[in-house]
């Protein structure tokens, strides 16, 4: 019996857009313009500003209050904020002043003038929520910072990473963690905070536990966002904020607490990543640490700590990299985005960059990244009447500008990529998928992962006819075909491939005794043979372009990598992840991954079988002239000279030689 159903959806959020005014008086400018909506839409984004002279430059769109949950209302809400921003670049150069992005610096370095905030307000229902949401922005602040952080850049200043703005403020500090946000708490709390941490006032802080200060709705605040130039980053950021603040309300559904992470660390990673940006390393508590200093384990476990129980030693902390975790708090955060019913496209800006950084450093992973490649291809167009212009289009600020950036860089990866998201962010409905809830009987099935088959008491069990779905059941196939060669024994990988079969096939191979037969009748002809000598290879590599456009011609084509044994590690890491994030339509088959001696030295060697999967299986066998590349010729292989070396033993891919 159902007793509850529970969707954790968005809450309303509030957005304000920043951005700087410059001219001999900004104050005059912007003076005008205040309390005003500038556009004729029904909930329009009202220009916000403040009237001390130090900050008569900054200037905010304020959308009000809005909601996230549904795609067409935040393409309605971008489209506003970009419209509302090409409306005040116009009416501010009509009055003698020109609209620039937060950070650019026209004559030289910007003072803290110039650097403005994106602020988010995040709508919370009680006091729990609103402890939780504070803790969870904290736990996560440094990857938040590193992911906006905004350099300054201009025709005379050379961008960086990180925040300019954080690293000159002098009124914004470190969040601390909340242990109570109920009234009845909250003076101890703050004195507590005052006394033992120097924090007099709790809206100095990153996040801002009683934001919402006009009262428009309960609220927490996000202070550490820095401006963006472009609406659709703003937008990303805000889905990323509004994605945690879901995990929070989950989180008091489920009667859980954000772990209290030591402040040190929360102080490191954040000075870490106002410098540094992406290429940051942060610190991260152990599990084990985190269970010994939170009272997971041991005495205390389940009830008050004690000084007993407290560890006697710091935690140890490990240092990653900061995009590979903001890479995987994306990760993490699907389910969500799921529940917001996110696309690929809307988190793009945030995805692409970071999930190719590894093998294209050069894919622009934020604006900063963006700003540097601007400067790479057209350096002329970073003066201020070029920056000024394009704030005033609408169309150019919804523009995707960092993911078409990788996009021209990468696009296969890219693509790989959209499709590698986009099942996970799509929603499971009964109606596409089919029910899972149920116990299957799988006695009269030769698959024990797929459906059970038809079978009715009383009649004979009607076995499913299923394709090979291991290695082993590969290689038995073609043994019981005879090992043969050309269009037969494609025809045989294709089946086996198509039907979701194991794509490593040397790994069964290694000790086999007819392994060098049954390689030979897999390779396809030398013609559709590519040789490549890079170890760190993607499928925009012109090997692999070549290797792929071979397989769609002719049904299959072999991209034989060889390099020296000392980039074996960075050869498997390739073929690895090459094969799990394939061209669409293709399947990899792994025939071989040896180390072997020859006259140029130690090398290591893999062998991938792309198949077309939709191809056909008419593949005319190697000439006499035309005989299927081999590991290595017999006259080049040279015996190794110590037999505990790994010589020219095959190999699986991703293992090392231990011998």
């Amino acid at each position: 019996m159902l007793v509850g159903l529970y969707r954790d959806g968005a809450l309303r959020q509030r957005i304000r857009k920043g951005y700087v005014i410059a001219g001999e008086d900004p104050a005059e400018v912007l003076r005008p313009l205040l309390g005003r909506a500038l556009t004729p839409e029904r909930q329009a984004p009202v220009v916000r500003g403040e009237a001390q002279p130090a900050e008569a430059g900054r200037v905010w769109l304020d959308s009000g209050t809005v909601s996230l949950s549904t795609p067409a209302a935040r393409a309605r809400i971008a489209r506003s904020l970009a419209d509302a921003t090409a409306a005040l670049a116009v009416a501010v150069r009509r009055r003698g002043g020109v609209l620039l992005p937060s950070g650019y610096a026209p004559g030289g370095p910007p003072t803290s003038a110039w650097l403005t905030s994106d602020e988010h307000d995040v709508e919370v229902y009680s006091d729990v929520q609103r402890e939780l949401c504070t803790n969870l922005f904290r736990q996560h602040s440094a990857a938040l910072i590193a992911l906006t952080g905004r350099s300054a850049y201009g025709p005379h200043t050379a961008g960086g990473q990180g925040s300019r703005r954080l690293a000159e403020t002098t009124d914004q500090l470190t969040t601390r963690y909340l242990h109570s946000a109920a009234p009845a708490h909250l003076e101890r709390v703050t004195a507590s905070l005052s006394r033992d941490e120097g924090v007099t006032r709790l809206d100095l802080m990153d996040v801002d536990p009683l934001g919402g200060s006009d009262g428009a709705f309960p609220a927490v605040t996000l202070r550490m966002i820095d401006a963006q130039i472009l609406v659709a980053d703003t937008m990303a950021h805000a889905l990323l904020v509004q994605a945690l603040a879901i995990r929070a309300r989950r989180f008091e559904r489920e009667g859980r607490r954000v772990p209290a992470l030591l402040q040190q660390i929360v102080d490191r990673n954040r000075s870490r990543a106002v410098a540094h940006g992406l290429a940051a390393s942060f610190d991260v508590e152990s599990g084990a640490a985190n269970r010994q200093g939170r009272g997971g384990a041991g005495p205390g476990r389940g009830g008050p700590r004690t000084a007993a129980d407290r560890p006697k030693t710091r935690p140890q902390a490990r240092v990653h990299k900061a995009h590979r975790v903001c890479l995987d708090l994306l990760k993490d955060l699907t389910p969500e985005f799921q529940a917001m019913d996110v696309g690929f496209a809307e988190v793009a800006p945030l995805l692409a960059g970071l999930a190719l950084q590894d093998s294209h450093p050069l894919a622009a992973r934020n604006e900063n990244d963006l700003v540097a490649s601007w400067r790479r291809a057209a350096p002329a167009e970073l003066d201020d009447q070029h920056v000024a212009g394009r704030l005033a289009d609408a169309g150019w600020l919804l523009t995707d500008h960092v993911t078409a950036q990788v996009r021209s860089l990468a696009p296969g990866s890219t693509s790989l990529l959209a499709l590698e998201w986009e099942q996970p962010l799509a929603w499971n409905t009964p109606a596409q998928h089919a029910r899972r809830d149920r116990p299957r009987d799988r006695r009269d099935t030769d698959d024990p992962t797929g459906p059970p088959a038809t079978h009715r008491p009383g009649q004979p069990s009607q076995r499913r006819a299923t394709a090979p779905r291991t290695a082993a059941a590969l290689l038995t196939a073609l043994e019981q075909a005879g090992n043969p060669s050309g269009a037969a024994s494609l025809a045989v990988v294709r089946e086996h491939l198509a039907g979701g079969g194991g794509g490593d096939l040397d790994r069964e191979l290694r000790n086999h005794a007819q392994a060098r037969e049954i390689r030979r009748s897999l390779r396809p002809p030398r013609r559709q043979t590519v040789t490549a000598g890079e170890a760190r290879f993607t499928w925009d590599s012109e090997a692999a372009v070549q290797a792929v456009t071979l397989a769609r011609r002719h049904g299959a084509a072999l991209l034989a990598c060889d390099v020296p044994v000392s980039d074996k590690l960075d050869l498997n890491a390739s073929v690895r992840r090459c094969a799990q994030h394939r061209p669409e339509g293709l399947a990899v088959l792994t025939l071989a991954s040896t180390v072997y001696r020859s006259e140029r030295g130690q090398r290591a060697k893999s062998e991938l079988l792309l198949v077309d999967l939709a191809g056909s299986s008419a593949v005319p066998d190697g000439a006499d002239d035309e005989r299927p590349a081999d590991d290595e010729s017999p006259a080049s292989r040279k015996p190794p000279s110590n037999p505990e070396e790994p010589g020219n033993h095959d190999m699986p891919v991703g293992e090392e030689a231990t011998r």
